[in-house]
């Protein structure tokens, strides 16, 4: 049973990814990263995302405002972080975004 759920999660999160925007995707991408990191420099995280440093700032602003449980953290604007709320989940980050596709299929 656990393998089953295991899969069938596996299999949600790549159907998730699949009919995000690319905005979206990106955002997604840039959460995971940044909290299985620890401080991270807008160079590395543009490289690593394929975008520009301007637009991974645009992309943390937004997740800033659109995500409450979530801690954006930055050091002067060179290095910044991510960390979750006390009370959040990465579920809680996931269900945000299923929400979303959700609210635009209606």
């Amino acid at each position: 049973m656990v393998l089953f759920t295991h899969y069938t999660n596996k299999l949600e999160e790549f159907m998730l990814r699949k009919l995000l925007s690319s905005t979206s995707q990106k955002k997604l991408q840039l959460i995971e990263y940044l909290l299985n990191d620890s401080k991270t420099s807008f160079h590395e995280l543009a490289t690593k995302l394929s975008s520009s440093i301007s637009a991974i700032k645009n992309y943390l602003i937004e997740i800033d405002s659109e995500f409450p449980f979530l801690e954006v953290q930055s050091d002067n604007f060179s290095l910044v972080s991510l960390q979750l709320r006390p009370f959040a989940t990465l579920m809680d980050v996931y269900s945000h975004f299923w929400l979303i596709l959700l609210h635009f299929n209606y």
